[in-house]
């Protein structure tokens, strides 16, 4: 929950925050359904997601598309709890950026089934569901909110709902985008009006951020790192009084002083810094540095769209710097998302290496 918090209050600070007007929450979730319409920007993009319900302490379920096998939708779940590792059957998306899919997840006792415009997509067996309460909130783009995974969904979504039990595929059939249902969804956007409101009221507290928009009667998520959060009344209110009281520490600010007057008097340090363009590089710790060829090399791991990434910066004076092009990088298609750790070294032939 420390994480979730502090990654709800970042997203209300970038983003734009719309109250909307509230109704009853909702009981607990055990069975129910998730319905987007949505539409790619592009079929190669992946571990995105265009509705996820998340409960707030590291635990969702969602409609993901390309995150174990590429071009593919899937039940997203926190370390594919719920979700079939084995896709190598299911059809790959071939729809283009102009045209909406619905795509359904039913999740009903240890079933979990898929629907593609109404038909059979996937259908398997779970160990158990997961529950969840009042409190959860939905999550558009990033397949949930504490993952820090820079993947995002890409396109635009006519129209998302969620239901409070599991529908039959012929009800999922004559479901229309921007039309309420005879069954009732416990929290229902259509996008109309240039709104993200939830019709239904219950989750009535929206950030949008990241270059995500309501356009034309759409959620647009495009841009660096589109994101859009819909919350409970106060749940944002409660996320940030809890990182208030996180960040009242007196003894851990002490303790950062401390450390950094230590750094400041200390001759030995250096001098010279570097800060990558990518601006997102966990672990920060530039593993491979040589100097070869009359240029200091520096390699780094950062993070973008397509995973964990090898940058590649030289420098012959380590003030002025030229950045080139990725040495490593994930390609679509990959099994793995990247690599972790690494290094570079000159070896006895006077090669640079990367190891």
């Amino acid at each position: 929950m420390r994480l979730i918090a502090k990654s709800c209050v970042c997203l209300l600070f970038m983003g734009v925050f719309l109250p909307s007007p509230r109704a009853e929450n909702p009981k607990k979730l055990v069975d129910k359904t998730l319905v987007v319409w949505v539409a790619l920007a592009d079929l190669d993009q992946g571990r995105g997601s265009a509705l996820t319900l998340d409960d707030g302490e590291s635990h969702f379920d969602g409609i993901v598309y390309g995150e174990i096998a590429p071009k593919r939708w899937m039940a997203g779940s926190d370390a594919f709890t719920r979700t079939q590792r084995d896709q190598s059957t299911w059809a790959e998306e071939t729809a283009s950026p102009d045209t909406f899919v619905q795509i359904a997840i039913v999740y009903e006792g240890n079933r979990i089934t898929l629907y593609r415009d109404g038909e059979d997509y996937a259908s398997y067996e779970i160990k158990g569901p997961r529950t969840f309460d009042e409190n959860s909130f939905a999550v558009f783009g990033k397949r949930h909110i504490d993952t820090p995974d820079t993947s995002r969904l890409r396109g635009r979504i006519d129209d998302a709902r969620i239901y409070g039990e599991p529908l039959s595929q012929d009800q999922i059939r004559g479901l229309k985008p921007n039309a309420l249902s005879d069954v009732k969804p416990i929290a229902w956007w259509s996008f109309e009006e240039g709104q993200p409101k939830d019709q239904m009221g219950w989750l009535t507290e929206t950030i949008l951020t990241g270059g995500s928009r309501i356009e034309e009667g759409c959620l647009v998520l495009e841009g660096e790192s589109p994101i859009m959060v819909a919350a409970p009344e106060g749940l944002m209110d409660r996320f940030l009084a809890q990182a208030s009281k996180m960040d009242d520490t007196s003894e851990e600010i002490a303790g950062q002083r401390a450390l950094r007057e230590k750094f400041l008097s200390d001759p030995h340090r250096p001098i010279y810094h570097f800060v990558s363009p990518e601006g997102r590089c966990y672990p920060f710790d530039p593993n491979g540095a040589i100097y070869w060829n009359g240029k200091y090399h520096l390699c780094y791991i950062f993070q973008d769209e397509r995973g964990h990434c090898w940058g590649h910066a030289s420098s012959e004076d380590l003030l002025h710097w030229r950045w080139h092009t990725p040495a490593l990088y994930p390609a679509p298609g990959d099994v793995d998302t990247g690599i972790f750790s690494g290094n570079c070294f000159v070896n006895k032939d006077g090669e640079a290496t990367m190891l």
